[in-house]
């Protein structure tokens, strides 16, 4: 085989695209398999960019399709179920609102058209009538006739983290959507719910009280990322052409592979270390473009770390760069979005990871040397907000340094420290346990 680049499933969401066109597919179906055999609600968070919406369209495919674009995977010698079902695909990612009603408007706009291919159907425009509407409608449906498949659930939470008016609107919508889906739980055969923080107040937790959350189980820990054995054995031919283009052996090349984009871990055991997928396809795609920062760049939960930031203190930059201690409860347990715990969050996020566990405690870290670096940056950002010509000046440091221009280092030093704005983004310690 060669190292077609074309095959490399680039930003495809879409299992059976995928499949139809012969891309690179590591395959998961066994996992898929067991999840898919469950009766009970199933959710799962992760960082953006490691695959949630390709598996959630891998549930969709083998839900709608059969075994038709699994050929050749584990599943197709395990999968005995000949019945196919209606998908409901909700992704809340979609539903714009730039306020909390503006997003029941959109959310019932979505309800509609969510239903309408199966017969519902709603001349209203308050969200409130569409959802009564909705409910009224499921309860007369027969019984496992859907799957329902709802990708970034939390999205339109994080989008209002600092507009306190518009997160309660948009919980209030939620929590009667979940309540509605609850109490029209015969109407489906599978339901599976994604997205990357776990909020307490989302009322998935609170409505839909028989949920599995599977985000910390070891059985399931692989299901998103590349193991090192799956990089080696799917992607071999393209590992080869990087070494190649980049004049290293291609043991030098695993090595730098696995500092700059390994050392994910999601399950509570430890178990499991892994590569982000968006930064490992993107590498490849480009070998000589070197070993970029890819899945911070594509904006792996930057976002919702500066609208957390926005209205929390900044907490210590050089805490951030030492083993952090966290509870196992505070990561495991939903928590309130205005006093979610900032290691957890980053955790969820992406920017930290399980290193070990004992006892009762996470022990976190940074995954690898790409988020290391975007984490610098993003706290340069910070310290350093509004401040342009400063930023510029600072620049001007490595020539200094080449020079040896000791006392332009000097005055470069003290213009930065002199302009920390102390006042606006208080320094401190955070006890994380």
């Amino acid at each position: 085989m060669e190292a077609d680049s074309t095959l490399l499933p680039l930003a495809i969401s879409d299992f059976s695209e995928l499949r139809q066109n012969g891309m690179v597919y590591v395959d998961k179906t066994r996992m898929v398999y067991e999840l898919a055999r469950n009766d009970v609600p199933i959710f799962l968070t992760r960082p953006r960019r490691f695959g949630k919406s390709l598996l959630v369209s891998t549930f969709e495919s083998l839900f709608s399709r059969g075994l038709e674009d699994f050929k050749g995977l584990e599943i197709e010698n395990l999968w005995k179920e000949e019945r196919t079902y209606s998908i409901m695909h909700l992704d809340f990612s979609r539903i714009s609102g730039e306020t909390g009603e503006e997003f029941k408007e959109d959310f019932a706009d979505e309800l509609k058209f969510l239903g309408k291919p199966f017969g519902f159907y709603s001349d209203q425009t308050d969200y409130r009538k569409v959802e009564r509407a909705f409910d009224d409608w499921l309860q007369g449906e027969p019984s496992n006739k859907y799957v329902l498949l709802i990708d970034e659930y939390d999205h339109p939470l994080t989008s209002f983290l600092n507009k306190p008016d518009d997160f309660k609107k948009a919980l209030f919508a939620l929590s009667r959507f979940y309540a509605t889906i609850k109490g029209c739980k015969k109407a489906f055969r599978f339901i599976f719910i994604t997205g990357i923080a776990r909020f307490q107040k989302a009322s998935l937790f609170s409505a839909m009280n028989n949920i599995s959350d599977i985000t910390l189980d070891p059985d399931y820990g692989s299901l998103l990322g590349y193991t090192q054995e799956e990089l080696e054995q799917y992607f071999d031919p393209y590992l080869i052409h990087a070494a190649q283009t980049l004049k290293m052996s291609k043991k030098e090349l695993l090595a730098r592979i696995q500092a700059q984009y390994d050392g994910f871990c999601f399950d509570k055991s430890a178990q499991y270390r892994l590569y982000a997928p968006w930064s490992v396809l993107k590498f490849l795609n480009r070998p000589a473009s070197g070993f970029k920062q890819y899945w911070t760049e594509s904006g792996g939960g930057l976002t919702l770390l500066k609208e957390y930031f926005t209205t929390h203190k900044l907490l210590n930059p050089d805490d951030y760069d030492k083993e952090q201690r966290l509870t196992k409860s505070k990561l495991s347990d939903p928590a309130k979005v205005n006093t979610i715990n900032p290691i957890a969050l980053m955790t969820q996020a992406g920017y930290f990871t399980i290193d070990h566990v004992d006892g009762n405690s996470f022990y976190l870290r940074y995954p690898n040397g790409e988020v290391r670096a975007a984490m610098a940056r993003m706290y340069t950002e910070y310290l350093f907000r509004n401040r342009s010509s400063l930023m510029n000046n600072l620049n001007n440091i490595v020539d200094a340094i080449k020079n040896t221009e000791a006392d332009k280092i000097v005055q470069i030093l003290n213009t930065a420290f002199l302009s920390i704005p102390y006042d606006r983004s208080k320094v401190v310690f955070n006890e994380a346990s």
